[in-house]
Parts: C-alpha cells; structure tokens; sequence
C-alpha cells in the first residue's frame, strides 16, 4: 500500500528527452578542394570504369556533406537571432513542406534536438511534405534504418520521422499533421512558378506554427526572395530576419545559389480584425 510519504511512480516519455535542449552555437569549417581517395585505394581497382564510378560516389558524398554543413552554418547564425527556444518538456516538431528527398532532415533533427550534426535526434518529429511520390519515396528510402528483430532483416522508418506525399496547399486533409508545430521549414521556394499557390503554402505554414515558433523560408534567387518578401507583408506575420546567406553554396549561375536568402517569420501577434482586403482570390 502507498504511503503518504511515498511518491507514484512516474510515467516515462515515449522518447528520451534531454533535460536541457540548447541550440549548437558552432560554424563548422568548410573544406574545400580536400582529396577524396588516395593513391593505393585506386590502384586497387581493376578498370578504370571502376575507379570513375566510385570516385563518382565519393564526389557525390562529398557534394552532400558540403551541402549539410552549409545548411547547419545557416541555422546557427540565424534562428536563436530570430529569437526561437526550443521547448524544454516535449519533443519539438518540424514540419519541411516541399521537402524533396528531404537532405535537410538530418541537419533539422540534430540542430533543433540540441545534437552535434550527423546525429538524429529523439527530441524532434520531422513530418516532410512533398507532392513527388518519387521524392517521397527516396526519402523514405534514405532515411530508414535495419530492424533486426525478426529473422530477415527490414528497412523502416524511425517513429520521429514522417514522410507524406501531399498537397501543401491543403494540410488539414492529412491527419498526421498536427494542428500546431514549433518549426516549419520551406526551402527553396518558388513563387515565380505560381504566387497563389505559394502564398497559400505559406498560409498554410502560419496556420501551423506555434505562437512562439518560427517558419524557415530560402530562396534561389534575390528576384524569388524580393516576391516572397512581399506575399509575407500581406500576410499574418511577421518578419523576424530577412537577410543574404553567407553560407550559400554557388551554382552554376551568379545569380542562384542554393539557400542564397533566409527569411525566418513568427506568427503575428493578432490585432483585432481590419477592412484590409487581402490582394489573393482565395
């Protein structure tokens, strides 16, 4: 029988939450021009086809882990400045719309779980949107994990990710999705394909994010950012950073760059309601 002395037991998360969840403060160095693979690797292939398709692969690794460094640099200069705190009870959930294969992911998992980069973290939910099955599908395919519990060993998604193939116009149709999340990320959006259907996505995005979340926008272009910033100021937010990226990766064209522009918005603090039209037929 219990005391009065004595306390319940306690419940244990689903997850092993840290006590304490603080964002990395850490630009990591980017490394240019490192050698891939040295001389003896190579000479132990037998034909040259061989030795172009893994110094292929090597490239491509190398390419991505540029990529991901580039992407963790950008969110240590900017989301604590955008004056964000992760939440210290619960996990923190994040919601990439148009996520593609999702390469972000695993940036977003470490950085918004108080991890080191190249570490997913038990402190975050990643839900990614995309329209491409095909996308999905290689994103899901790329982020699954070996299940070595029954005999023939499966790939399966970890619980703290999810992936839907859907409309990010329209998120209420996906149960999955919950009514609030603490981050949304779009990057690389493209409002020069279509502005009503953009604006709807970052619609969306506001409707989604907490009160003291944030929402995680780049741009290719400066033309694509100077259209987003202004879809924004016709919206309920506001506009916490608005800046140049110094970690954007160059294309090959001057003007694009991958992540070349951030804009990182809160939900606006509601006014009562106003006459002012909004300039979108929706």
């Amino acid at each position: 029988m219990e005391t009065p002395f004595e306390k319940p037991p306690t419940v244990q998360p689903e997850t092993d939450l840290k006590d304490k969840i603080k964002l990395s403060t850490r630009i990591l160095p980017l490394e240019k021009g490192a050698n891939l693979v040295d001389d003896y690797t190579l000479s132990t292939f037998e034909t040259p086809e061989e030795r172009e398709r893994y110094l292929k692969v090597l490239e491509g690794a190398r390419e991505t882990g540029d990529n991901i460094q580039r992407f963790w640099n950008m969110l240590v200069s900017t989301v604590e400045r955008a004056g964000y705190k992760p939440p210290q009870e619960r996990q923190t959930t994040i919601l990439d719309l148009g996520c593609g294969e999702c390469e972000e992911g695993i940036v977003l998992s470490a950085f918004f779980g108080g991890e080191t980069l190249g570490s997913s973290s038990n402190n975050v939910k990643l839900i990614g949107v995309d329209i491409s099955e095909k996308d999905i599908s290689r994103a899901v395919s790329g982020y699954s994990i070996p299940d070595f519990s029954e005999r023939v060993t499966k790939y399966v998604l970890p619980h703290n990710y999810e992936f839907i193939v859907g409309d990010a116009t329209n998120l209420d149709q996906y149960q999955q999705i919950p009514k609030e999340v603490d981050v949304v990320v779009i990057r690389h959006e493209q409002i020069s394909n279509n502005e009503q259907t953009w604006a709807k996505i970052f619609q969306q995005a506001i409707q989604r994010v907490g009160k003291d979340g944030i929402i995680i926008i780049t741009s290719f272009s400066d033309i694509e950012h100077k259209m987003l910033i202004e879809a924004l100021r016709q919206l309920d937010c506001e506009i916490a950073i608005d800046e140049s990226n110094p970690y954007a990766k160059p294309l090959g064209h001057k003007e694009i760059s991958l992540d070349r522009n951030i804009t990182i918005i809160r939900k606006k603090n509601l006014l009562p309601k106003t006459n002012l039209k909004s300039p979108f037929p929706f």
